[in-house]
Protein backbone atom coordinates (compact mmCIF):
# COMPACT_ATOMS: atom_id res chain seq x y z
CA UNK A 1 0.00 0.00 0.00
CA UNK A 2 1.36 2.98 -0.95
CA UNK A 3 1.81 5.97 2.22
CA UNK A 4 0.45 9.48 2.25
CA UNK A 5 2.68 11.78 1.20
CA UNK A 6 1.32 15.00 2.04
CA UNK A 7 3.48 16.08 4.99
CA UNK A 8 6.58 14.97 2.96
CA UNK A 9 5.32 17.22 0.42
CA UNK A 10 5.02 19.89 2.88
CA UNK A 11 8.44 19.35 4.09
CA UNK A 12 9.89 19.01 0.79
CA UNK A 13 8.34 22.42 -0.50
CA UNK A 14 10.05 24.13 2.81
CA UNK A 15 13.44 22.57 2.17
CA UNK A 16 13.48 23.63 -1.69
CA UNK A 17 12.58 27.22 -0.39
CA UNK A 18 15.44 27.05 2.50
CA UNK A 19 17.87 25.89 -0.65
CA UNK A 20 17.17 28.75 -2.51
CA UNK A 21 18.36 30.85 0.46
CA UNK A 22 21.69 28.67 0.71
CA UNK A 23 23.41 32.00 1.56
CA UNK A 24 21.62 32.71 4.77
CA UNK A 25 22.58 29.57 6.57
CA UNK A 26 25.74 28.42 8.25
CA UNK A 27 27.29 25.81 6.01
CA UNK A 28 28.26 23.03 8.98
CA UNK A 29 24.66 21.06 8.48
CA UNK A 30 23.98 22.14 4.88
CA UNK A 31 25.34 19.15 3.07
CA UNK A 32 22.97 16.58 5.22
CA UNK A 33 20.38 19.13 4.37
CA UNK A 34 20.85 18.50 0.57
CA UNK A 35 21.45 15.04 0.84
CA UNK A 36 18.58 14.46 3.07
CA UNK A 37 16.14 16.67 0.73
CA UNK A 38 17.23 14.19 -2.45
CA UNK A 39 16.37 11.15 -0.75
CA UNK A 40 13.25 12.55 0.84
CA UNK A 41 12.43 13.77 -3.23
CA UNK A 42 13.24 10.15 -4.12
CA UNK A 43 10.45 8.60 -1.97
CA UNK A 44 8.11 11.17 -2.98
CA UNK A 45 8.31 10.55 -6.52
CA UNK A 46 8.63 6.77 -5.89
CA UNK A 47 4.99 5.01 -6.99
CA UNK A 48 6.54 1.88 -4.67
CA UNK A 49 6.93 3.95 -1.15
CA UNK A 50 5.29 2.26 1.52
CA UNK A 51 3.81 4.87 4.94
CA UNK A 52 6.72 3.60 6.81
CA UNK A 53 9.59 4.57 4.07
CA UNK A 54 7.42 8.23 3.73
CA UNK A 55 7.54 8.69 7.37
CA UNK A 56 11.16 7.73 7.59
CA UNK A 57 12.08 10.22 5.08
CA UNK A 58 9.84 12.82 6.09
CA UNK A 59 11.54 12.26 10.55
CA UNK A 60 14.82 12.42 8.38
CA UNK A 61 14.17 15.54 6.36
CA UNK A 62 12.14 17.09 8.92
CA UNK A 63 15.73 16.85 11.41
CA UNK A 64 17.65 18.33 8.61
CA UNK A 65 15.26 21.15 8.32
CA UNK A 66 15.65 21.58 12.46
CA UNK A 67 19.47 21.37 12.16
CA UNK A 68 20.20 24.61 9.89
CA UNK A 69 20.93 27.45 11.99
CA UNK A 70 20.76 31.47 10.16
CA UNK A 71 24.62 33.18 10.15
CA UNK A 72 24.94 35.26 12.52
CA UNK A 73 24.66 38.96 11.21
CA UNK A 74 28.06 40.77 10.98
CA UNK A 75 27.21 43.87 9.24
CA UNK A 76 27.83 45.88 11.54
CA UNK A 77 31.42 44.10 12.04
CA UNK A 78 32.44 44.24 8.18
CA UNK A 79 31.57 48.20 8.28
CA UNK A 80 33.57 48.83 11.61
CA UNK A 81 36.71 46.65 9.85
CA UNK A 82 36.23 48.53 6.72
CA UNK A 83 36.49 52.07 8.71
CA UNK A 84 39.61 50.93 10.93
CA UNK A 85 41.22 49.78 7.25
CA UNK A 86 41.12 53.35 6.51
CA UNK A 87 42.72 54.90 9.29
CA UNK A 88 46.20 56.49 8.98
CA UNK A 89 48.07 54.55 12.28
CA UNK A 90 50.96 56.98 11.58
CA UNK A 91 49.77 59.84 13.81
CA UNK A 92 49.26 57.72 17.02
CA UNK A 93 51.17 56.39 19.84
CA UNK A 94 53.10 52.58 18.97
CA UNK A 95 51.07 51.05 22.50
CA UNK A 96 47.50 52.48 21.27
CA UNK A 97 48.55 51.00 17.71
CA UNK A 98 49.24 47.47 18.41
CA UNK A 99 46.08 46.92 20.66
CA UNK A 100 44.23 48.28 17.68
CA UNK A 101 46.10 45.75 15.34
CA UNK A 102 45.08 43.34 17.64
CA UNK A 103 41.51 44.02 17.89
CA UNK A 104 41.53 44.22 14.08
CA UNK A 105 43.31 40.77 13.40
CA UNK A 106 40.78 39.24 15.80
CA UNK A 107 37.50 41.14 14.06
CA UNK A 108 39.02 39.68 11.14
CA UNK A 109 39.14 36.48 12.37
CA UNK A 110 35.38 36.62 13.79
CA UNK A 111 34.37 37.72 10.21
CA UNK A 112 35.79 35.13 8.05
CA UNK A 113 34.49 31.77 10.94
CA UNK A 114 31.53 31.09 8.53
CA UNK A 115 30.06 28.67 10.93
CA UNK A 116 28.60 31.07 13.33
CA UNK A 117 25.21 31.41 13.66
CA UNK A 118 22.69 33.51 15.04
CA UNK A 119 23.44 31.55 18.59
CA UNK A 120 27.33 32.96 18.51
CA UNK A 121 26.04 36.55 17.70
CA UNK A 122 27.33 37.51 21.55
CA UNK A 123 31.14 36.47 19.56
CA UNK A 124 30.25 39.14 16.76
CA UNK A 125 29.20 41.73 18.76
CA UNK A 126 31.63 41.41 21.35
CA UNK A 127 34.31 41.69 18.46
CA UNK A 128 32.59 44.62 17.50
CA UNK A 129 32.85 46.19 20.76
CA UNK A 130 36.25 45.22 21.02
CA UNK A 131 37.59 47.02 17.74
CA UNK A 132 35.49 50.10 18.48
CA UNK A 133 37.16 50.44 22.16
CA UNK A 134 40.34 50.09 20.17
CA UNK A 135 39.79 52.47 17.87
CA UNK A 136 38.37 55.05 20.10
CA UNK A 137 41.78 54.37 22.55
CA UNK A 138 43.76 55.16 19.68
CA UNK A 139 46.29 57.91 21.18
CA UNK A 140 47.96 60.65 18.68
CA UNK A 141 51.22 60.83 18.97
CA UNK A 142 52.80 63.86 20.12
CA UNK A 143 54.56 66.46 18.34
CA UNK A 144 57.07 67.57 20.18
CA UNK A 145 55.54 70.23 22.28
CA UNK A 146 53.53 71.92 19.40
CA UNK A 147 50.37 70.79 20.72
CA UNK A 148 48.28 73.22 23.08
CA UNK A 149 50.38 76.22 21.13
CA UNK A 150 47.41 77.01 18.72
CA UNK A 151 45.30 79.41 21.38
CA UNK A 152 48.05 82.36 21.60
CA UNK A 153 46.50 85.49 20.15
CA UNK A 154 43.46 85.10 21.14
CA UNK A 155 43.74 87.29 24.69
CA UNK A 156 42.42 90.64 23.80
CA UNK A 157 39.20 89.25 21.81
CA UNK A 158 36.76 89.06 24.51
CA UNK A 159 35.60 92.92 24.56
CA UNK A 160 34.44 92.74 21.16
CA UNK A 161 30.84 93.30 20.64
CA UNK A 162 30.42 93.23 24.77
CA UNK A 163 30.34 96.86 25.67
CA UNK A 164 33.93 97.06 24.46
CA UNK A 165 33.56 100.49 22.65
CA UNK A 166 32.11 102.67 25.33
CA UNK A 167 32.12 105.86 22.74
CA UNK A 168 28.76 104.75 21.10
CA UNK A 169 27.07 104.86 24.57
CA UNK A 170 28.22 108.73 24.32
CA UNK A 171 25.49 110.54 23.04
CA UNK A 172 22.01 107.86 24.16
CA UNK A 173 19.39 109.27 25.87
CA UNK A 174 19.19 107.97 29.44
CA UNK A 175 16.49 105.68 29.27
CA UNK A 176 17.60 102.84 31.51
CA UNK A 177 18.00 100.73 29.01
CA UNK A 178 21.49 98.66 28.92
CA UNK A 179 21.22 97.89 24.82
CA UNK A 180 23.10 100.44 22.22
CA UNK A 181 21.58 101.96 19.85
CA UNK A 182 22.49 101.84 16.62
CA UNK A 183 20.88 103.19 13.23
CA UNK A 184 21.15 100.72 10.10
Amino acid sequence: VQGDKAALGLLIERADAMMAEADRYVETNWQQMADTLKAAKEVYESGDSTQDMVDEAANNLLNAILAQRYKANKDNLQDIIDKAEGLDLSKYTKESVVTFKKALANAKEVLADESLSTDDQKKVDKAVGELQAAIDGLKLASNDGNNGGNNSGNSGDDQNGTGGDKNLDKDAPKTGDNTNTVVW
